[in-house]
C-alpha cells in the first residue's frame, strides 16, 4: 500500500513541478509581452501560482520522506 501512495506522491509531485514551472515562465512572459497593460499585476500572480505548485510539491516530498522515515523506525 505504501508503495501505492509513494508512486501517487511522486506522480504529483512532478505535475505540480511541472506546473510550477509553466506558470512562473507564463509570468515572466507576460511581464516582457509589450503589448499587455497589467504586466505587473499578471506578473505577481502567475509567480505567486508558481511558488504555490511548488511548495506543494516540497511539502508531498516532506511527508513522503517523513512517512518512510516512520517505516524504517518501525523495522
Amino acid at each position: 500500500i505504501t508503495q501505492a501512495i509513494s508512486a501517487y506522491q511522486v506522480k504529483i509531485k512532478d505535475e505540480l513541478i511541472k506546473k510550477s514551472r509553466e506558470a512562473m515562465m507564463a509570468s515572466v512572459q507576460i511581464y516582457n509581452n509589450p503589448n499587455v497593460t497589467f504586466k505587473a499585476e499578471s506578473f505577481i500572480t502567475l509567480a505567486i501560482i508558481g511558488w504555490t505548485y511548488l511548495l506543494h510539491a516540497y511539502y508531498i516530498l516532506m511527508q513522503d520522506l517523513e512517512l518512510n522515515l516512520a517505516l524504517l523506525n518501525s523495522l
